[in-house]
């Protein structure tokens, strides 16, 4: 419920204001025109204490970089990351290593999941070392 609400949140503050990347790896090129990063932000505006951290996850970090597009950008690469890791036909015993996706996708934002939550290194793992650990039904 609470990230919901954080969502929220995000779509109300960033609406028709999206900052485009100017928080992450578009910094050296786009001015970010607030005082507070983001989460800090939305825990002043909204609960009405900027030392909160209001973490967001995918949706609400692709809306407020892009509106709706920045939306569907992070569906499509969570889209083709989950299609490359279905490819790999690994174990089921192995997926208790993923479950660290469904929160990572709901609490940070696609470039934080990927280079400092681990889901690069999940990924490398899983290409290298858990691929084709699949049992065969046949």
């Amino acid at each position: 419920m609470l990230n919901a609400l954080l969502d929220y949140c995000f779509f109300d503050f960033f609406r028709d204001k999206p900052i485009y990347w100017a928080d992450s790896f578009l910094a050296s090129s786009i001015q970010y025109p607030y005082e507070l990063m983001p989460s800090h932000l939305i825990g002043k505006e909204y609960l009405s204490n900027p030392n909160v951290n209001a973490n967001s996850g995918i949706i609400a970090n692709g809306y407020k970089n892009a509106g709706i597009i920045g939306v569907l950008i992070n569906i499509v690469f969570v889209s083709i990351y989950l299609g490359m890791l279905n490819s790999f036909r690994i174990s089921p015993k192995f997926y208790g290593l993923f479950i660290v996706l469904i929160f990572t996708f709901t609490n940070a934002s696609l470039t934080g999941s990927i280079l400092t939550h681990g889901l690069l290194i999940l990924f490398v793992v899983s290409m290298f070392v858990l691929r084709n650990t699949k049992y065969s039904l046949t």
